[in-house]
């Protein structure tokens, strides 16, 4: 729809043009005429008009008065002039006016091209306005943001470093990287070239400058301490085409303060060919970087302090195994030479009150490593039932000391080469039997293995085993049953003082349990007992031959298949004196030496078949001197069998111990069946 204002006083000559116009297919059409000064005004505010028609002279208003109200009112209306008879200075006068173009009333043919092309101009004006407008608009935004930006902004123009780059490119010169490395100095040649356009308020309080030109005139000296290596690869990306680089730099503010900063730098859009516009942002890290140092000194003294009550647990637990060992080794010794009743019943007392505080530092060592979070679980293939043979005769003197076996039963059905941890099953079996042991007076306590058919099999070659411990011990009100998992509690104090401990067994139990995605529950009634029922998921290897023990009792092993030549190296006087005696007790042949340096003589003056090895000794350990006697090994074409005799009796003392070189680990105090065990691979060999 064309919307046409005609000043015209002759309304027959205005009827004849709006003729024209419809003729000319300009229909529907708002047309209205006016013919006075007034009403012109008037309707020109009334409605947005596409176009003005106007008679050059008129009675009392004349075209040219119409064309300067529409540029004093700043409309950008195309105007017509049409007139009867108009000289050509008239008509060059009303072009420079403003009019848009003149049409003799006798030629009105042309009045519908002219309104045409009109409409196309000013449609053309004023979208190239509009594009202005909102260019101007979104200038405006960027310099707002770029002013009030809590980050430091620099904008750059390095179209002159750009020209630097295509001029080495002239040359010949494509590898930048080789060229600046070879060429140090052309770095601040390209550097010299950048030119700083403007930056933000922001930039002073982050360089303190007082005044941008203070700033802009001791910018060199606020990068000085840059690393020149950081700036070359700026420079070299750029040479390289990349559009955008960032890093962290070294300053020093106008007021001599030391700060780290990180900086990215970005070609803005439409520059990429030239580099004429760059926009460069700082951030402040000072505070992060300090606020990072004191963390990591804090984690640096937490680890520190959590080595320090490591190594202070591994020392206080081998300074109270060490006496403990003669303790309760002699004390089995006099058992087997037949005291008098009164003998017994101490000897039996002192036996019980002694694994009763071995029990006390295995609980206190396995739960510290398990805060510490040094223990990790790892994945390899064991046997289920060896292990549980294992458990079964470590936890055998606890058990025979009040008078309880143990028994195990296995299903035919369950696989028992498995792929899982094998320290902390064992340590998960060892903790529930002797939480039976504790609490039971009378009775067998059993295991069982079953698969559990209650958990889904989500995937192949893996099994859910059902574990359960059993015993007729004091057993548990269920409304303490949660209690019994938390780290030193047990269900009441008088509990504490009859039965003793420390009440980490079952917290040990289940964090193990836990952290292998398994679970654990209890079923107890008071003066019955108490089931403990754990399942485990595995995985299975896939070979499924592996050779297995009888499911029986396991029952002490005594004696050996042949005499050995046994070295003990053992600097404690009444621990090398046990093991001295339980090994001529079995007949062997056995010769002693206290520290690792004589170890060493006997061993290159001598073949032995087995060397039982203290580690904390004088002069040299034990780890140094395994280390040695396997480089006499390599000399001479043997192997010298080496077993760990000693009190640090943590798995990761035993790791530790494994790969420096010995065959096998016996931690003090002795277990005869575990001691004997050993004696007995080796005599058999």
């Amino acid at each position: 729809m064309l919307n046409v204002l005609m000043v015209e006083d002759c309304e027959d000559d205005s009827i004849l043009i709006k003729r024209v116009l419809e003729k000319g297919g300009f229909s529907p059409m708002l047309f209205e005429r006016v013919d006075t000064r007034e009403e012109y005004i008037s309707a020109l505010e009334k409605h947005t008009w596409d176009v003005v028609i106007a008679d050059f002279s008129m009675p009392n208003f004349s075209g040219l008065e119409a064309i300067a109200i529409l540029k004093l009112k700043r409309f950008d209306i195309p105007f017509i002039l049409v007139s009867g008879v108009i000289g050509e200075e008239t008509a060059v006068e009303a072009m420079r006016a403003g009019a848009h173009d003149y049409i003799l009333k006798n030629k009105l043919t042309r009045l519908i091209p002219a309104i045409e092309r009109e409409i196309r101009e000013v449609k053309i004006r004023r979208e190239k306005k509009h594009a202005e407008e909102a260019l101007k608009e979104e200038q405006k935004r960027y310099r707002e943001l770029f002013e009030n930006s809590p980050v430091s902004l620099w904008e750059e123009d390095r179209s002159l470093v750009k020209d630097f780059f295509n001029q080495l490119n002239e040359k010949g010169i494509t590898d930048f990287r080789k060229y600046f490395r070879d060429n140090p100095s052309e770095i601040n040649e390209a550097i010299s070239r950048v030119r700083v356009l403007r930056t933000n308020v922001t930039s002073l309080r982050l360089f303190e400058a007082s005044n941008f030109r203070d700033l802009f005139e001791k910018l060199s000296g606020i990068f000085e301490s840059t690393s020149n290596a950081l700036v070359t690869e700026e420079m070299i990306s750029l040479a390289e085409g990349c559009m955008s680089f960032q890093g962290e730099k070294s300053i020093t503010t106008l007021q001599g303060k030391k700060k780290n900063i990180a900086f990215q730098l970005r070609v803005l859009s439409g520059f990429e060919k030239t580099l004429g516009r760059v926009l460069v942002s700082f951030i402040d890290l000072t505070d992060r970087k300090l606020m990072e140092t004191e963390l990591l000194k804090a984690k640096e003294a937490a680890e520190s302090a959590n080595r320090a009550k490591d190594q202070f647990l591994a020392n206080m637990t081998h300074e109270l195994r060490t006496p403990l060992n003669p303790v309760i080794g002699f004390t089995e010794l006099l058992l087997e030479m037949e005291p008098t009743s009164d003998q017994r019943e101490y000897l039996e007392i002192i036996k019980k009150r002694s694994y009763d505080l071995l029990a006390v530092i295995d609980d206190l060592l396995e739960f510290s490593q398990m805060e510490s979070s040094s223990s990790v679980l790892k994945a390899e293939i064991f046997d289920l039932k060896q292990l549980i043979v294992d458990s079964i005769q470590r936890i055998n003197p606890f058990a025979s000391a009040k008078g309880l076996s143990i028994e195990w039963k296995m299903e035919n059905d369950v696989p028992t080469k498995l792929i899982g941890d094998p320290v902390h099953i064992k340590q998960i079996i060892n903790n529930l039997l002797s939480n039976a042991v504790k609490f039971s007076e009378n009775g067998d306590i059993s295991i069982d293995v079953t698969i559990d058919s209650t958990q889904k099999v989500t995937r192949k070659n893996f099994t859910n085993l059902h574990i359960s411990v059993k015993d007729k011990g004091i057993g548990i009100s269920k409304e303490k049953i949660d209690q019994i998992f938390s780290p030193f509690s047990q269900v009441d104090n008088s509990i504490t003082r009859k039965f003793g401990g420390t009440g980490l067994g079952l917290a040990i139990v289940r964090r193990l349990v836990e952290s292998m995605n398994g679970n654990i529950t209890v079923e107890s009634e008071i003066g019955v007992g108490s089931t403990f029922n754990i399942v485990l998921g595995f995985d299975l290897p896939d070979s499924k031959s592996f050779p297995y023990l009888d499911n029986k009792t396991v029952q002490k092993t005594s004696g050996t298949d042949r005499v050995l030549k046994v070295l003990v190296v053992e600097d404690e006087p009444s621990n090398r004196h046990l093991a001295v005696s339980l090994l001529k007790k079995h007949n062997h042949d056995v010769h002693y030496v206290e520290d690792g340096k004589k170890a060493l003589e006997c061993i290159e003056a001598e073949r032995y078949d087995l060397v039982l090895m203290d580690i904390q000794l004088p002069e040299m350990d034990g780890v140094a001197a395994t280390k040695r006697i396997r480089e006499l090994d390599v000399i001479n074409g043997r192997h010298t069998p080496i077993v760990a005799l000693t009190a640090y009796a943590s798995e990761f003392d035993r790791d530790r111990f494994m790969k420096a070189g010995m065959d096998d680990f016996l931690a003090k105090p002795i277990n005869r069946d575990e001691f004997f065990k050993v004696l007995k691979n080796y005599s058999s060999k």
